[in-house]
C-alpha cells in the first residue's frame, strides 16, 4: 500500500493552542480489532495525561488529581481516547490509583520509572486490577506475566477509523533495553504500513533533557508516528511543538503538567471520502477548573510550570 502523506501543519511548531490543516494522508484501510469505538466516525480526539505520579487527590489549589481528571474528562462534550505517557503510579496504594484509572476511562498506558520502582513482580501484581492494557515496545521483561501481559502496540477502532498506539521508555537497571528509535519505527511502520492505522500514537517516557534518547530526536528520526505524547522533565514544556521526521513529515508531540493538573486534548480529522487527513486542533485543560476559559488557563498555567525547575 502506497502511503501518500502531506503536510498537514502550516507551520513549524506551535505553542499551546489551535492549529488547522490543509489536505494529507493515506487510504482508510480495513479494520480487523476493536478495543473501543468512539462517537464519531470522522474524528478522533486524544485526551491524555502522563507523570501523574500517583496523584489521586488535588493540591492546594484544588487542582489535578485523578478525581478531578475523570470529572474534567466526562465535562468534555466529545467523546474521545484517554492515553498516559507513563510514571502513572507513585508513593499511595497502586491498586487505588487503577481503580481511578478505571473508572476515568482510560484506554492504553505506558510504563515508566514509576511503575518499575518497585521491580517487575510488584507492577505484575497490579495487572489483574487494570481495564486498560499497558504498551511498551522498547522493554523485555523477567517476569512471565508482565512479558505476557504488556503489549508492542494496541489498534483501537473509531468507526472507519483505525488508531495504532505504542509505548517506550528510557533504560531502567534490571529491564531489558532496546533502542527505542528502532523499536519505535519498527512497531510504528508496521501499525501504519501492514495493519493501515490512520493514526499512530506512540506513548513516551523518555527524559526530555536526555541527550542521547528524547522525544525530539525520536520524532525526527521516525517515519510513521503522527503523535508523540510524552512526559515533563525537569522542566515543563509551554505547549505542543511540531517536528519533520525522517521524510521531512510533522510529528506532533506534546507533553502536560505532572500530577494531572493539565491534560492534553488533541483532534484529527478525515475526509471520508477522500481518505484523507483535513484538521488538526490542539488545546491543554486543567483539571478542576470550570470549562469557561479552561484553555486559556490552561496556558497560563502551562507558563508558569515551564518556568520552574524540577528537583
Amino acid at each position: 500500500m502506497e502511503l501518500k502523506r502531506r503536510s498537514f501543519l502550516r507551520k513549524a511548531s506551535i505553542f499551546a493552542g489551535t492549529a488547522f490543516i490543509a489536505k494529507p494522508l493515506s487510504a482508510i484501510a480495513g479494520v480487523n480489532k476493536t478495543l473501543n469505538t468512539f462517537a464519531n466516525a470522522q474524528t478522533v480526539t486524544v485526551f491524555h495525561s502522563g507523570n501523574l505520579n500517583g496523584c489521586i487527590e488535588s493540591n492546594r489549589q484544588n487542582l489535578g488529581g485523578l478525581r478531578e481528571l475523570s470529572q474534567l474528562i466526562k465535562r468534555q462534550e466529545t467523546a474521545g481516547l484517554m492515553v498516559d505517557a507513563g510514571s502513572f503510579l507513585g508513593q499511595t496504594d497502586g491498586k487505588e490509583v487503577v481503580s481511578m484509572m478505571n473508572r476515568t476511562g482510560y484506554h492504553a498506558a505506558n510504563i515508566g520509572a514509576a511503575e518499575l520502582r518497585n521491580g517487575e513482580e510488584a507492577l505484575a501484581a497490579l495487572l489483574p486490577y487494570m481495564d486498560f492494557p499497558l504498551v511498551n515496545c522498547n522493554y523485555d521483561f523477567n517476569n512471565a506475566q508482565l512479558s505476557s501481559a504488556v503489549k508492542s502496540h494496541v489498534i483501537i477502532r473509531s468507526g472507519n477509523l483505525k488508531v495504532g498506539i505504542t509505548g517506550l521508555g528510557k533504560e531502567i537497571a534490571g529491564i531489558g533495553f532496546k533502542n527505542p528509535y528502532q523499536s519505535l519505527n519498527k512497531t510504528a511502520e508496521f501499525l501504519k504500513v501492514k495493519e493501515g492505522c490512520d493514526l499512530v500514537i506512540c506513548l513516551s517516557n523518555l527524559d526530555p533533557e536526555d541527550k542521547t534518547y528524547n522525544n525530539n530526536n525520536l520524532a525526527e528520526k521516525s517515519a510513521y508516528v503522527d503523535l508523540i505524547v510524552g512526559k515533563n522533565g525537569q522542566k515543563v514544556s509551554k505547549g505542543v511543538m511540531i517536528r519533520r521526521n525522517s521524510n521531512r513529515e510533522e510529528v506532533a508531540i506534546s507533553q502536560v503538567g505532572y500530577d494531572g493538573v493539565i491534560v492534553g486534548k488533541t483532534s484529527f480529522s478525515w475526509d471520508v471520502t477522500q481518505g484523507t487527513k483535513n484538521d488538526f486542533q490542539h488545546n491543554f485543560l486543567v483539571a478542576g477548573l470550570p470549562m469557561n476559559n479552561n484553555s486559556k488557563q490552561a496556558n497560563l498555567i502551562l507558563t508558569k510550570m515551564s518556568k520552574v525547575k524540577l528537583s
